[in-house]
Order: C-alpha cells, then sequence, then structure tokens
C-alpha cells in the first residue's frame, strides 16, 4: 500500500511538472541519465566539428557566396553563431521549398513579409530575386537584427527592408 502512494505521488508530480523540470530532476538524481546526457552532448559537439570542418573546405575553395538554388549569387555569411552555414552557402538549405520561392517571385508582389527572419537568408534572398519587392522581415530576437541588416548591405538591397521585432496583430 505504500508502494502504491509513493507511486502516485510520483505520478503526479510528473503530470504536473514541465517537462525541462522533470529533466532537471532526472539529472540530478539519475547516475544513468547524467551519462546519457554527457554522451549524447559530445555527439552533438562532434558532429558540429565535422559540419565546421566540411564548411571550412567548402569555404578554402570557394568564398561566402550561394552556389545555387534559388539564391545562387548572394552574399553570405562565412560564420554564423560558432558554425558554418554549409548549406545555406552550397544553396541546398529547405531544398524542398524552391518551387514555392519560384511560384512568390514569379507573381511579382510588390511586398514580401518573412516570420521569423533569423538572420536574413530568406529576406535577403528574396529582395535580390524580386527587385520591386519590399520586405518586411519580422525577427523577435532583436540580437538578429544586426545580421539582417548587415546582409542586406552586403548584398546592396538594403533601402527595400524593413526589419522589425516580434510579429503581432
Amino acid at each position: 500500500r505504500r508502494m502504491s502512494i509513493i507511486s502516485q505521488t510520483k505520478k503526479m508530480i510528473r503530470s504536473a511538472l514541465p517537462a525541462r523540470a522533470m529533466r532537471s530532476i532526472w539529472y540530478l538524481t539519475d547516475p544513468e541519465y547524467r551519462r546519457r546526457v554527457s554522451e549524447n552532448q559530445r555527439l552533438r559537439d562532434r558532429l558540429r566539428d565535422a559540419r565546421n570542418r566540411a564548411g571550412e573546405a567548402v569555404l578554402s575553395e570557394h568564398d561566402a557566396c550561394v552556389k545555387s538554388g534559388p539564391f545562387a549569387g548572394m552574399q553570405f555569411f562565412e560564420q554564423i553563431r560558432d558554425s558554418i552555414p554549409v548549406h545555406k552557402i552550397l544553396g541546398t538549405y529547405e531544398k524542398e521549398l524552391w518551387p514555392t520561392i519560384e511560384q512568390c517571385c514569379e507573381r511579382n508582389f510588390d511586398r514580401i513579409v518573412d516570420n521569423g527572419a533569423a538572420e536574413g537568408y530568406y529576406v535577403v534572398g528574396m529582395a535580390l530575386r524580386d527587385r520591386n519587392a519590399n520586405v518586411i522581415a519580422f525577427e523577435a530576437q532583436s540580437a538578429l537584427h544586426p545580421l539582417i541588416s548587415d546582409l542586406a548591405k552586403r548584398n546592396g538591397v538594403e533601402d527595400r527592408i524593413q526589419i522589425r521585432g516580434s510579429c503581432e496583430p
């Protein structure tokens, strides 16, 4: 009976706490969980390092100019947040969106809105593709606004880009 009460209490606590809190409790109380978290972190670090080595190899032969895809020719960053954006430089980033991007460019919109603009890949890419469009970049993280601005200047489209914070009704 005592185990039943303990089990029920644990179940109630697990259902009441957010997942992040539960992970913290597991980390503090379960050595096996701590070991798995550490191993996963080591794997993530190794993958990030391998991705960066691949990026350095690409950059050693090419500059940070997008090589293919709908934004081919766009000047990009060599590094973003300690990471080399190889997939963006190669032009393979979100390749499944290429047909949609092409359809948007064919329609010649006079205004394009990017909600969640990050560093400005799509904002600047769309401004380059559609020379008549003004592009509004919504990005909640104000620390990314200078990156959008810098990327727009690198590509000569800063006069057609507006950078705003969160997209609110």
